[in-house]
């Protein structure tokens, strides 16, 4: 209720006032899309706080009857009744809302029902059917979809009314539990679930939807006006004017319109369809019925009635027209003198600048704040006229703004309206938005009479500029960035584009940004076949989960060849179901390069290319286990050089690094593909041979170290080894280390007993066998 707040001391700070909004939904929904208004009004209403109030119409009901609240924010019938009770003003305000970027001044009703099951396709389907709504005192939640029955002839009685209480939204989810067969809501309810993802795409289906010109949202009715934002009559009117001015001038950009999913306020709409619509329906407070009927009259005192029914009717009749009349010419006074006042408010509020010009005559009316845009008094302009608009109007703009009111007199657009520049007294340039239309016509169609508005748009103009230089900023960052900044959009039906790309998609994946805008097929043609599975699951499990995404992957471009990528993005998900992300690819085909390099130097032996220690160890653990679970054999042949020395001391290390080379190529030509050959250092070699075929493969690894080398065209050289042999015993297995030792052991038994031969031992004997 509107009082004071005051300190410790009784001083006064601030006056509170109660905003009271109808809950047509969860009250947590309803507190976080209208808190940021009130938050709106109390930081620019100095002196006052507006505390929000979300509220059930019984709880409102009683609040209003307890005088807890000054202002209210409900739907259109509820604002018949307070208006009818004379609790409250006329309407300060009607909401606008947004769909699709329309605007919207007007709301419907919705009948809905399962989207997966036989149902009523029409409204004539209804009767028979149950049929669940909040209340029957809404007008989008009953009144508006009872009224369009009964325009088919559908009488009320022949439906099954589930009345579920609390919301809109309980009616819908009596409908998906199948507690109801349909279901009445207001319009924008599902596309807000929708929106917020507490209802899926195919769920519902609206019955009998209806295509009304510039609305967006789902409906199956007529249309009414929305919302109607009233005041307690004891507020005073300062503070009545200063509220309609801040909602007339919340911007669809605000937070406040963009946390309720609004496009703002506008003039109070003209109610009496409403009214007219409660009427029909005896709905509160039109549902007092007549204490007796004509009928019970009539055959209780029929013979009386007669004969003065004719002498009465006259009179009576008489009586009732002239209290009609004067009952209308009362209330039309009465509504034209709060039109007037409301009127006034609203000028002054959104400090508009009015005009009026008779295009015969050229007579020309302005208000007070018309001439303050341009910096003058209205005495300074007088006397006015379509020239002196014309001579402050800039010269560029001149020819856009006479054609727009050409084609507007001419009846090609609905209204006049336009952007322009017009010269202020300081010499600067003031941009206006002029809107007008056509009011009157002389009796041979001419036009007569436009009226319109001057609305100062000078800041939206700076703040376009600002945008156009971050704009730029960002193109050139975009532009120069070593890698891409990109957008990928995945539609609801599985397709996909790149709203975004910066130029340096064509380094990575040789297409142009507007090759994939529409289509991102390109980017997925050149990733490469064996990644491209891989990347597209990737995608799929970030926007079910909403997780970033991360991968490293190659791209076969058309022109570079094998590259590989990084990339990594942000999803969020969109209004129509699909996922959007940000992110940014760059280039790691050197890093990869790199990375092979150390890969290499970590397992292979960088003279012979062929595998050292570490790898040789990690290919002998595996053959164990492989020979253990098969039962095949395993022989671990140790090889040892000799005469390599004097060959290295006598014609240099790089004649005994070519020796070893040529060992390194020899002996891998010999094994076949499921063995291995690695340098352990030095001249030592290690030969790892799953299942042997007999002793003769150690014999023909001595015999092929035995043929010459040739160093250069002159200088052959020979080398031959001793081999030593450990063969795995599947009696008594032993691991990698141990088979090792004994191998080296066998070869040093095998260059003891005179070199050039090979000696095998197994794992769990001590003898020898040649």
């Amino acid at each position: 209720m509107f009082s004071p707040i005051r300190n410790a001391y009784g001083a006064a700070q601030s006056q509170q006032l109660t905003l009271g909004v109808f809950a047509y939904r969860p009250n947590a929904v309803m507190e976080a899309a209208w808190q940021p208004l009130a938050n709106y009004l109390s930081e620019h209403l100095d002196g006052l706080d507006v505390t929000l109030r979300v509220l059930p119409q019984p709880e409102m009901q009683a609040a209003l009857a307890a005088g807890e609240l000054d202002l209210i924010f409900t739907n259109p019938a509820h604002y018949i009744d307070l208006r009818t009770h004379n609790e409250f003003t006329g309407a300060l305000a009607t909401l606008v809302t947004l769909q699709s970027g329309q605007p919207s001044a007007e709301l419907g009703g919705v009948v809905i029902r399962r989207g997966n099951a036989d149902g009523p396709n029409s409204l004539e389907e209804l009767p028979g059917t149950s049929i669940a709504v909040v209340g029957r005192q809404f007008l989008g939640g009953f009144a508006v979809q009872a009224g369009e029955l009964q325009s088919l002839g559908i009488s009320l009685d022949e439906l099954n009314i589930l009345e579920v209480g609390d919301n809109h939204d309980a009616v819908i989810d009596a409908v998906r539990a199948e507690v109801a067969d349909a279901g009445f809501i207001r319009t924008g309810v599902l596309e807000a679930k929708l929106r917020d993802g507490t209802l899926m795409p195919d769920e519902l289906k609206v019955v009998s939807p209806k295509a009304q010109a510039d609305f967006s949202f789902a409906v199956t009715t007529s249309l009414y006006p929305e919302w109607a934002f009233v005041a307690r009559r004891s507020l005073s009117h300062d503070i009545s004017k200063r509220i309609a001015a801040l909602l007339f001038d919340l911007s669809s950009e605000h937070p406040a319109a963009r946390a309720a999913g609004i496009h703002g306020f506008t003039i109070p709409a003209d109610y009496a369809p409403v009214e007219e619509l409660m009427v029909n329906l005896r709905m509160p407070p039109f549902d007092e019925a007549p204490a007796f009927a004509w009928s019970d009259v009539w055959e209780r005192y029929r013979a009386t009635i007669i004969p003065m029914g004719l002498l009465a009717s006259s009179v009576m009749v008489l009586l009732i027209l002239l209290g009609l009349d004067y009952r209308r010419q009362r209330r039309l006074r009465d509504n034209a003198q709060e039109l007037s006042k409301r009127l006034q408010w609203i000028i002054e509020g959104t400090r508009a600048g009015t005009w009026e010009w008779n295009v015969l005559t050229g007579e020309y009316r302005c208000n007070q704040r018309w001439a303050e845009i341009l910096g003058y008094s209205l005495a300074e302009l007088e006397p006015l006229s379509r020239e002196v608009y014309r001579s402050l109007m800039h010269p560029e703009d001149a020819p856009r703004v006479n054609d727009a009111l050409e084609r507007h007199l001419s009846g090609e657009t609905p209204y006049h309206a336009c952007e322009l520049r017009m010269r202020h007294r300081d010499g600067h340039w003031v941009w206006i938005y002029d809107r007008g239309q056509l009011k009157t016509r002389t009796p041979k169609g001419a036009p007569e009479w436009v009226v319109g508005t001057h609305i100062d748009v000078s800041d939206s103009h700076l703040l376009g500029d600002a945008q156009q230089m971050w704009i730029k900023r960002f193109k050139e960052f975009s532009d120069n960035v070593p890698g891409v900044l990109y957008q990928y959009h995945l539609r609801p039906d599985g397709t996909s584009h790149f709203p975004f790309a910066s130029p340096r998609l064509l380094n990575l994946y040789g297409c142009h940004p507007a090759d994939v805008e529409q289509d991102a097929t390109a980017v997925f043609e050149v990733i490469h076949p064996d990644d491209r599975a891989e990347i597209k699951r990737s995608i799929q499990a970030s926007a079910e989960m909403l997780t970033p995404w991360r991968a490293n992957y190659r791209v076969n471009h058309p022109s570079v060849g094998l590259i590989w990528v990084e990339g990594s993005a942000t999803p969020s998900r969109q209004e129509d179901g699909g996922t959007l992300w940000h992110g940014y690819i760059r280039d790691i085909t050197t890093l990869k390069q790199h990375e092979q390099e150390l890969e290499f130097i970590a397992y292979y032996d960088l003279l012979t290319g062929i595998p050292n220690r570490r790898l040789l160890s990690s290919r002998l653990t595996q053959a164990i286990a492989h020979a253990i679970r098969s039962g095949e054999s395993l022989a671990v042949c140790m090889l040892d050089l000799y005469n390599f020395k004097p060959i290295n001391d006598t014609y240099g290390h790089e004649a005994g690094d070519q020796v070893l080379i040529e060992v390194a190529r020899r002996l891998s030509a010999l094994l076949r593909t499921e063995d291995s050959v690695a340098r352990l250092g030095g001249d030592e070699f290690v030969l790892l041979l799953r299942n042997p075929e007999g002793e003769g493969v150690f014999q023909r690894v001595l015999d092929d170290l035995r043929v010459p080398i040739s160093l250069n065209t002159t200088i052959d050289v020979s080398v031959s080894g001793s081999l030593g042999v450990a063969m795995l015993d599947h009696a008594a297995p032993c691991d990698g280390d141990q088979l090792m030792r004994l191998a080296d052991q066998a070869a040093y038994r095998a260059k003891s007993a005179g070199r050039d031969r090979y000696q095998i031992v197994t794992a769990s004997a001590e003898k020898l066998s040649t």
